[in-house]
C-alpha cells in the first residue's frame, strides 16, 4: 500500500481545506493510506481533536505532527528533510497544486511522498464538508447561538490583524454600505458579526443597534486554545446564516461559506477587466452589477500591449489575464472571442480581431473581408464563442458562451461594434447591430460567459 503524509500549513482553515483533499483522496485511492499531521502552533494554537471529532476511515489518520515532519531551515541544520529521506521517495515542501503536477501522478510514481502545503491537494465534495463536526461541547455553543437568529440572518466576517490585502480591499466603510443595503432591503434583517477586531465590532454594534448578534466571548486571538475553540464557533454560526458579507482574500469568509452552501460577497472585491474597450466594459458592468467594481486597464495604469500569442481562445484569455495578474498583484479576468464561420472551417477563430492585417485590428476591414470571402458560399452558418478566464489568487477558471447563427449578405444596422452589423443571431432574423445594445447584451456570446462569471463570484 502507497503512504502519503501530509502536513498542513498556515491557519485553521487552510489546514481544514487541506485535510478535507488528503480525506478525498484516500477515499479515490483503495491502495492508499493518508495520514495528515496536524501541527499545534502559533498559526493554529490547537491540535485537530481539541476542536474537531474523529474520523473513522481504515485508510485515513489524523496525528500530532513529529518533529521530523516540520519545515527545515537553517535553525534546524535541515536535519529534518535529511531524516525524511529516510522514510519516503518523494518530499513535496511548500506544494503549490496549481503551480505543480498533481499529487496523484507523483503518488503514481513513488510508493511514500512526503507533503507540506497550505493548499487543497484535490477537490472534494460538499458532502466530504459535512462530515466535518465540531466537538460536542462546541456544537452546543453553536446550537445556542444558533437557536436565537431571526428569519433573516446575514453573515459577516471582517478579518483584520495582519491580513492587508483584506484591509486595503474589504475596508470598515465597504462594509458599511454593504450592510446599509441589506437594511435597505429589508429593515428587519439581522447580522452575525464575526470579526478579529473589537474595536470595529464595537462600532458596529453601535452603528446597528439591535440588528448585530456576536459570540460572547472575551477572545479575539487565535493563538490561543480558547481563541481557536471560539473560531470554530464563529465559522459554524457564520455557516447558519442566510449569505455571508466576507472578506477579500480571507479562508475563514470561504470556509464558512462552503460549510453551509452558502452565497459569499465578497465585500469591496474589485476585478480588472483586461481591456480598454468601453463597449465590453460597458457590457460587462451591466452584466455584474455593482455588487463588484470592475477596473479597465487604464484604471490601474497599465498602457502595455500585452500579448495575445496563443492558438485558442482559452490559451490567448489566461495570457492576458496572468499578464496583469503577475505584473499588478491583482485578480483579473480577460475574454477573448472567435467568430467560427462553417464555410471558412472554423475561421476567423483565434484571428477574429485580425482577421483584414495580422498587425492591427480594423473592424471594418475584418467585416468587409468577412463579406468577400462568403461570397457565392452555400452557407453562411456561423458561432461567436467567447472564453472568458478568471485569474483569482493565481488560480485559474475559465468561462463560456457561445451563440449560433449566421452571417447576413450585407451590414445592417448602427448599433454594437465589430461583426455586429453582419451577425444574425438564431431565431432573431436580425443582425447584433439591429437588435440594439440592451437586447444585444441579453443574449450575445459574451453575456452568458459573463453571466456564468457572475454565477461563480456570487456564489
Amino acid at each position: 500500500m502507497n503512504k502519503l503524509t501530509v502536513v498542513p500549513q498556515g491557519g485553521l482553515c487552510n489546514r481544514l481545506r487541506v485535510m478535507l483533499s488528503a480525506l478525498s483522496l484516500s477515499r479515490r485511492n483503495d491502495d492508499l493510506y493518508v495520514r495528515v499531521e496536524w501541527a499545534k502552533n502559533a498559526e493554529c494554537l490547537a491540535e485537530f481533536g481539541e476542536l474537531f471529532e474523529p474520523f473513522s476511515d481504515s485508510h485515513f489518520s489524523i496525528t500530532p505532527r513529529r518533529w521530523w515532519h516540520i519545515p527545515s531551515m537553517r535553525s534546524n541544520l535541515h536535519l529534518p528533510t535529511l531524516w525524511r529521506r529516510l522514510s519516503y521517495d518523494k518530499q513535496l515542501t511548500y506544494f503549490r497544486p496549481h503551480e505543480d503536477r498533481p499529487v496523484e501522478e507523483y503518488l503514481s510514481q513513488h510508493r511514500s511522498v512526503y507533503v507540506s502545503t497550505g493548499y487543497a491537494l484535490c477537490g472534494y465534495s460538499p458532502q466530504t464538508v459535512q462530515e466535518l463536526r465540531p466537538r460536542r461541547e462546541l456544537q452546543e455553543r453553536i446550537d445556542g447561538i444558533v437557536g436565537t437568529f431571526s428569519e433573516k440572518m446575514i453573515g459577516v466576517h471582517v478579518r483584520r490583524t495582519d491580513n492587508i490585502q483584506s484591509q486595503n480591499t474589504s475596508t470598515d466603510e465597504a462594509f458599511f454600505a454593504a450592510m446599509d443595503r441589506e437594511l435597505e432591503a429589508e429593515p428587519y434583517a439581522m447580522f452575525f458579526l464575526a470579526t478579529d477586531d473589537g474595536a470595529l465590532k464595537s462600532r458596529m454594534m453601535a452603528r446597528y443597534p439591535g440588528h448585530v448578534l456576536i459570540q460572547h466571548t472575551p477572545h479575539v486571538r487565535r493563538d490561543t486554545l480558547e481563541g481557536m475553540e471560539e473560531a470554530v464557533v464563529d465559522l459554524w454560526c457564520l455557516s447558519k446564516t442566510e449569505k455571508i458579507l466576507g472578506s477579500y482574500y480571507s479562508s475563514f469568509s470561504e470556509t464558512a461559506a462552503e460549510l453551509g452552501g452558502i452565497p459569499l460577497e465578497v465585500v469591496g472585491q474589485k476585478l480588472v477587466f483586461a481591456s480598454n474597450n468601453q463597449h465590453k466594459l460597458d457590457e460587462v458592468r451591466s452584466i455584474l452589477g455593482n455588487r463588484i467594481e470592475i477596473l479597465s486597464l487604464a484604471d490601474i495604469g497599465c498602457h502595455d500591449d500585452i500579448p495575445e500569442t496563443a492558438d485558442t481562445l482559452e490559451g490567448n484569455a489566461e495570457q492576458k489575464a496572468r499578464y496583469v495578474y503577475e505584473r499588478y498583484g491583482m485578480d483579473c479576468f480577460a475574454d477573448d472571442t472567435g467568430l467560427e464561420v462553417e464555410a471558412l472551417g472554423g475561421g476567423p477563430g483565434v484571428h477574429t480581431a485580425r482577421y483584414a492585417y495580422p498587425d492591427r485590428h480594423d473592424p471594418e476591414a475584418n467585416t468587409q473581408k468577412l463579406l468577400a470571402e462568403l461570397k457565392n458560399k452555400s452557407t453562411r452558418k456561423a458561432r461567436f464563442r467567447t472564453v472568458i478566464a478568471l485569474i483569482e489568487k493565481g488560480k485559474c477558471r475559465f468561462f463560456e458562451g457561445i451563440v449560433n447563427g449566421e452571417i447576413a449578405s450585407e451590414k445592417r444596422g448602427t448599433h454594437g461594434f465589430g461583426y455586429d452589423p453582419v451577425f444574425i443571431p438564431e431565431d432573431t432574423g436580425l443582425t447584433f447591430a439591429e437588435l440594439g445594445v440592451d437586447v444585444k447584451n441579453d443574449i450575445s456570446h459574451r453575456a452568458r460567459a459573463v453571466r456564468k462569471l457572475a454565477e461563480y463570484i456570487n456564489g
